[in-house]
This record gives C-alpha cells, sequence and structure tokens, in this order.
C-alpha cells in the first residue's frame, strides 16, 4: 500500500513538473494568475495603442511628402495656406478612413480643438472627387509602407 501511495505521489509530482513546463502559470494559485493575466492585457492594449498611434504619425509624415508641407503646418491648427489645408483635411479623412481613428483622435492627432474640424474636413474631401483621389493616393503608400514593414518585422 505504501509503495502504490509513493508511487502516486511520483506520477502527481511529475505531472505537475510538466505541465510547468508547458505552462508556468499553471501552478499559480488562481487569483495571482487572474492578476498576471489582467496586467499582460493591459500591457498589449497599451502597446497597441501606441502602434496606432505611430500609424497616424506616419500618415501625417507621408502626407507632408505628398503635398510638400511641414509636419509643423499640418499639426499646427491654424488657418493656413489652401495647400496646408487640403493636406490636413485629406490626412484627417485618411486617419479616419484607414486607422479608424475616432473624431477626437484625428483632432489629436493634427492639435485641432475639437472633433467638429474633423467633421468638415472628412465631407470637404467625399464632396470633391479631386481630394478623394488625394486621400487614395495617400492610402496607397500607407500601405505599401505598412507591407514593407511587416516584411521587415517577419524576415
Amino acid at each position: 500500500m505504501k509503495s502504490k501511495l509513493l508511487l502516486a505521489e511520483a506520477t502527481y509530482h511529475e505531472l505537475l513538473d510538466q505541465m510547468a513546463r508547458v505552462n508556468p502559470l499553471a501552478l499559480l494559485p488562481s487569483s495571482v494568475l487572474r492578476d498576471e493575466l489582467k496586467r499582460r492585457k493591459r500591457a498589449d492594449e497599451a502597446s497597441q495603442e501606441e502602434n496606432i498611434h505611430h500609424k497616424g504619425s506616419v500618415i501625417i509624415s507621408l502626407a507632408c511628402n505628398q503635398f510638400n508641407v511641414k509636419q509643423s503646418e499640418i499639426t499646427s491648427g491654424k488657418r493656413e495656406a489652401f495647400r496646408v489645408t487640403v493636406a490636413r483635411h485629406v490626412t484627417l479623412y485618411t486617419l479616419r478612413k484607414r486607422l479608424s481613428f475616432t473624431l477626437q483622435e484625428c483632432a489629436d492627432a493634427v492639435s485641432l480643438k475639437d472633433h467638429g474640424s474633423v467633421l468638415y474636413a472628412i465631407t470637404r474631401v467625399n464632396d470633391d472627387p479631386d481630394l478623394v483621389e488625394e486621400a487614395c493616393q495617400l492610402i496607397k503608400v500607407y500601405d505599401k509602407w505598412e507591407a514593407q514593414n511587416r516584411l521587415a518585422r517577419e524576415g
């Protein structure tokens, strides 16, 4: 009987060792495990949010190249020359359509006070086929950048 008990105990410890190798979190108490999973989820969300804002910065930079304006002109929020206004409007449209930014996130990205200006910019782009074409061009350039970036990470 004692040998069966020792065999069962040894098997139990071997099973615990195997579980620890496969998933180190499996042996943690449930409260510690729950806290660890919450921490990891928060870290993942923060990383995703940082990534999406980085992509917004990339779109702004690409728009600056496309329209030959400075980033400070697009993000100044001041009334600027027509070419800067067009660049800002296309940028806002692209941020909204390509990255699904909220109206307020779009406004924050280019230092506007509120989302009302973003709504106006999106409407203006939608109503002008030339601006829609400019936005499509910007989206194509962004998609190309994103594909190259993905290949660099994987390769």
